[in-house]
């Protein structure tokens, strides 16, 4: 098994640089996908479904506070040594995900849209190729299937009766902050090509949504605000067949009022290869020294809710779990 961990630096008390490792846990060796010299401000990866590639995202490129509204999207492939740019565009920023064949899925605003959060369009990179192909007008956040046939993805039009523009024929440029709160989740098959909702809400936060291993369904996050202080985040699974929304439970999400401020009190990881647990991480906030920060990693049952706690990892900046 091989884990993908994410370094910090502590450059001052309020700058932090990152770099991805790779460590085996069979060989007990670590791998560096960029230099220490090339470590950036801000760093978010994903492994391929086939554990060849690792796709990450490179924001402020560091450049220490600036350069954040900027994102350079980067593959980089295990066995070749070999990286290379997919993209710079503000719109990718945790907008991809890898699906079959060494394929990575990504959104990006196109140019000339309004500063505001437009409507994004989805594409894809061949990792064996190096091209890219348009998908779709409207789509974000997309997460694939395992088997490849399914894609899931936020939408700010209804994605079943989409307007269109007389003169080109695509979706048009009007874009406004009450436009963007209608959100729509969508679930996409590349197969038949149809679209299906399944579930409308306004200025929903989904901020991670993890498929089953067995394609049959989806383990969602909805997160919202419950004081100024505190949000919490609902766990549904939906499956496919019955088309059909079961809550699980509610966690808490995120603390604002703690000395470190933000704290992530719920970030889920992976579902495990039985469909039946969901791996997630608790941050554990500074005490007296920083070797006192750390992550809690947990497991909760998607039967029934019920939580338990795996191990503490002190120092824990990020985890994308791979089994093999």
């Amino acid at each position: 098994m091989k884990v993908l961990l994410k370094v910090g630096n502590y450059l001052t008390s309020n700058y932090v640089t990152y770099r991805p490792l790779i460590l085996d846990l069979k060989t007990k060796t670590l791998t560096e996908i960029i230099a220490p010299s090339q470590s950036i401000g801000d760093l978010t990866t994903l492994w391929s479904q086939d554990s060849r590639y690792i796709a990450y995202l490179r924001r402020g490129f560091g450049l220490p506070f600036g350069g954040e509204d900027t994102a350079q999207l980067h593959v980089y492939d295990t066995r070749t040594d070999k990286d290379q740019q997919v993209v710079e565009n503000e719109g990718v920023k945790d907008s991809f995900a890898w699906t079959i064949g060494g394929r990575l899925l990504y959104s990006v605003f196109p140019a000339g849209r309004p500063p505001t959060r437009p409507p994004a369009d989805l594409y894809q990179f061949s990792a064996t190729t190096g091209r890219s192909v348009l998908l779709r007008h409207d789509a974000y956040r997309p997460v694939s299937s395992p088997d490849g046939k399914e894609v899931v993805f936020l939408s700010v039009t209804d994605p079943r009766s989409p307007v269109k523009d007389k003169a080109s024929g695509k979706a048009p440029y009007r874009f406004t902050y009450e436009y963007a709160a209608n959100k729509y989740l969508t679930l996409w098959s590349r197969v038949s090509g149809k679209v299906r909702v399944i579930r409308q809400e306004q200025a929903p936060q989904f901020d991670r949504m993890l498929w089953l291993p067995d394609s049959r369904g989806l383990v969602l996050f909805n997160g919202r605000t419950i004081s100024e202080s505190q949000d919490q985040a609902d766990v549904t699974v939906y499956n496919l067949a019955a088309d059909r929304l079961r809550n699980v439970t509610t966690v808490p999400y995120a603390d604002y009022e703690h000395m470190d401020g933000y704290i992530p009190l719920f970030v889920p990881l992976t579902v495990a290869k039985s469909g039946d647990w969901l791996f997630f991480s608790v941050a554990q906030p500074y005490k007296a020294t920083p070797t006192d920060h750390g992550q809690f990693l947990r497991a909760m049952r998607l039967s029934d809710g019920t939580v338990s706690t795996l191990c503490f990892i002190p120092g824990y900046n990020g985890l994308d779990w791979r089994e093999q």
